[in-house]
C-alpha cells in the first residue's frame, strides 16, 4: 500500500461492541438450542456445528484464538430479544433475514451464511407424495419472539397451504423441540423446517426411516448472522469474517496451507494479490475493521474455509451427508461469493 493510498483511507472509530468484547476477554454468541449440523452441545463448555464454527471464526478474528467464545443456546421465542438487549454480542443461529425483523426488532442482519430451503416432514404411513396430499392436516407452528404469532417458517407453511387452497389446523408450540414431540405424538401431522434441519431432526426420532421429507419447496430461508442495531462497525466485522471464509475457498486457501504461512518465514509471494490482501501479507485491511492485519489468516488457519466448515458439519465428514446445493461457490453453480478484498 502506498503512502498516497493510506492518506485517502479514513479509519473509522472503534466499535463499542468490539471494545466491550476485548475488555471482557471473550465473545458471547447466540446459537440453536440443539440442532445437528448447526449447533450441538457436547458438554456444558464445548459445542460443535456450522453456526458454532462461525462463532469460533469471529473469536479468531478478534483475538487470534477461536476458543475465546461463550455459546448461549436460544430458542426461537427469545433469540432476537437476547440480541437486542445485549445478552449476546452476535446471533449465529438459524434465523431468516426479513425486512420486518431488521426494521422493528432493534437488530441488524450482517450476512447470509447459509442458503436454506424450507421443507416438510410427514409420517411414511400417510403415503403422501407431496404437500398437496395433506389437505385438512394439522400443522405444528412454533411461536416467534414477543409480538410475533409465529416464526418465519410457521408463516411460510401457513401461506403455502393458504395459497394452494389446502385446509389446515394450527397447533402452536413453544419451540422446535416441542414441535418435534407434538409431531412424534401425532398431535400434528406436518413438521416443517429448513431441509438440512429436517434431516437433522429426523435423526433424533426413534425410527427415522418411518418419516419422509417431501420434495416440496415451501420457501427460501436466508439464514443470517445478526448484531444489535446501531454499531455499524461491529456489523462489518461479522460480515467480513463470513466473506473471508468464502473468499478463502475461492482462492484455494485451506486451514493447513494458511497455518504454514502463519508459522513459516515465507512471504506468500506466490499467492495472487487478492489472497495476499486477505491474509494481511499486503496492506493492512484489518485496520478498517479495528482488527490486526492478519485477522483473516487466523480465522482460516484455525477454523478453515467455508468448504471445510460445510464438509465438517453437513458434508462428507458428517453424519448428515448433505449436498452443498445453493451453498456452493458462484463458479460451481451456487450463490456464494465475496466482495473484493481491496
Amino acid at each position: 500500500m502506498t503512502a498516497a493510498t493510506s492518506a485517502r483511507i479514513a479509519y473509522p472509530p472503534l466499535s463499542p461492541t468490539l471494545t466491550a468484547i476485548r475488555e471482557r476477554g471473550f465473545l458471547i454468541c447466540g446459537v440453536n438450542v440443539h440442532l445437528a449440523g448447526f449447533a450441538l452441545p457436547e458438554s456444558p463448555s464445548r459445542w460443535s456445528g456450522f453456526n458454532v464454527d462461525y462463532g469460533h471464526a469471529i473469536a479468531a478474528a478478534i483475538f487470534g484464538d477461536p476458543s475465546r467464545v461463550q455459546f448461549v443456546p436460544l430458542d426461537a421465542g427469545v433469540r432476537f430479544h437476547a440480541l437486542a438487549t445485549g445478552e449476546v454480542d452476535v446471533l449465529v443461529r438459524n434465523a431468516s433475514w426479513t425486512m420486518t425483523r431488521e426494521c422493528s426488532l432493534g437488530i441488524e442482519f450482517a450476512a447470509t451464511v447459509f442458503y436454506e430451503t424450507q421443507g416438510a416432514m410427514v409420517r411414511l404411513e400417510r403415503q403422501a407424495q407431496s404437500l398437496q396430499d395433506l389437505d385438512g392436516c394439522t400443522l405444528c407452528i412454533v411461536r416467534g419472539d414477543a409480538g410475533d404469532n409465529h416464526t418465519t417458517s410457521g408463516q411460510n407453511i401457513i401461506e403455502y397451504f393458504t395459497r394452494h387452497g389446502l385446509a389446515f389446523e394450527k397447533l402452536y408450540v413453544h419451540d422446535d423441540d416441542e414441535a418435534l414431540m407434538a409431531y412424534l405424538e401425532g398431535r400434528c401431522d406436518v413438521f416443517t423446517s429448513g431441509v438440512c434441519g429436517l434431516h437433522a431432526e429426523r435423526m433424533r426420532l426413534g425410527a427415522p426411516e418411518q418419516h419422509v421429507i417431501l420434495p416440496d419447496v415451501v420457501a427460501r430461508e436466508p439464514l443470517s448472522s445478526a448484531v444489535r442495531e446501531g454499531d455499524t462497525q461491529w456489523a462489518r466485522v461479522v460480515c467480513w469474517v463470513h466473506f473471508a471464509l468464502v473468499a478463502a475457498e475461492e482462492y484455494g486457501l485451506d486451514a493447513e496451507a494458511v497455518a504454514r504461512l502463519l508459522h513459516a518465514p515465507v512471504s506468500g509471494a506466490e499467492l495472487p494479490w487478492e489472497a495476499r490482501r486477505l491474509l494481511g501479507l499486503e496492506g493492512d485491511l484489518g485496520a478498517l475493521l479495528g482488527l490486526r492485519s492478519d485477522w483473516a489468516a487466523h480465522v482460516i488457519a484455525k477454523v478453515g474455509n467455508y468448504a471445510e466448515i460445510f464438509a465438517r458439519n453437513f458434508g462428507e465428514e458428517s453424519d448428515l451427508q448433505m449436498p452443498r446445493g445453493l451453498n456452493k461457490l458462484w463458479n460451481q453453480g451456487g450463490l456464494l461469493y465475496a466482495p473484493v478484498f481491496n
